[in-house]
């Protein structure tokens, strides 16, 4: 995953499978016990998550620039 939101670019591979299970979990918001708890940890602290209470939910993040250009859109 590439992230920019905070200036800088940040990368975060996650090829295992559970996390690809987990991004399919939080993406509608699921309970925290859902989801194996060391992957939770660490996409919250690549502020990838956000949980309130028992509820964690993926973190999409704003599109800024297109990959193409706009022409081709």
């Amino acid at each position: 995953m590439r992230d920019r939101r905070w200036g800088e670019l940040r990368r975060f591979t996650a090829d295992e499978a559970e996390y690809g299970a987990a991004v399919r979990a939080l993406e509608f918001g699921a309970d925290h016990t859902e989801v194996d708890a060391a992957v939770l940890a660490e996409f919250t602290e690549e502020l990838l998550v956000l949980r309130v209470g028992d509820v964690a939910w993926w973190l999409p993040y704003r599109v800024n620039r297109w990959l193409q250009e706009a022409m081709a859109i």
